[in-house]
Order: structure tokens, then C-alpha cells, then sequence
């Protein structure tokens, strides 16, 4: 019974390690950092635009922030498969990044564009 209860601690103990190894990742990594300020950037532009053309345009400069929007949003999918395959604490995730999680969807959700 000990062993089965020190086992679980650890497994939880590690899954808020991971969590927050990830988080100082994105935190500290200069690239990341670099892709966050691209993806504002890119919802700037995608502002002036209709969705369709910001998405499928041939337009280097378009494409540019196009794929900045869609590259910093797979780091908000990489965290959602980790917690949904249990790999990093929901709490910790929820805790941590769960406002700019919502506020970076929000800005990148398609909007009423006419």
C-alpha cells in the first residue's frame, strides 16, 4: 500500500515538474519569445484582411504572418495534447498560462469580417 501511494506521488510530483519545465521553456527560449511577438504581429495583420485570403494568400509578407500565427498557436496545441494525455498537471497548466491561452485564441479566432 506504501509503495502503490509513494508511486502516485511521484507520478503527480512529475506531471507538475514537466508542466513547469515546459512553461519555463516557452518563458526563457529566445525563439519563443520571438514567436510570441510574431503572433501579435501576425493578428495585427490578419486584422486588415479577409480570413481566407490571410490564410491561403501567396504573398510573402502575408505568408509570413501567417505562418507566425499558426506556429505559436501549435505551441498552445502541444500543451493541450500534454494535458490531455496526462503528461503535464491540468492544475499547474490551468494556473499558468490559462489567460494567455484564452486571450491568444480569442485574437486568432475568426472574427465578423465582411
Amino acid at each position: 500500500m506504501v509503495a502503490a501511494i509513494g508511486i502516485g506521488v511521484q507520478w503527480r510530483v512529475a506531471r507538475r515538474r514537466v508542466a513547469i519545465d515546459f512553461f519555463l521553456k516557452t518563458e526563457a527560449d529566445k525563439h519563443l519569445v520571438e514567436a510570441y511577438d510574431e503572433f501579435w504581429a501576425g493578428i495585427r495583420h490578419m486584422d486588415t484582411m479577409q480570413i481566407q485570403d490571410f490564410c491561403t494568400s501567396e504573398k510573402p509578407d502575408v505568408q509570413k504572418h501567417y505562418f507566425a500565427v499558426r506556429k505559436y498557436l501549435n505551441v498552445h496545441e502541444l500543451l493541450a495534447v500534454g494535458i490531455k494525455n496526462g503528461m503535464f498537471d491540468y492544475r499547474t497548466c490551468y494556473d499558468f498560462w490559462s489567460r494567455i491561452l484564452i486571450r491568444c485564441v480569442e485574437a486568432a479566432s475568426i472574427r465578423n469580417q465582411s
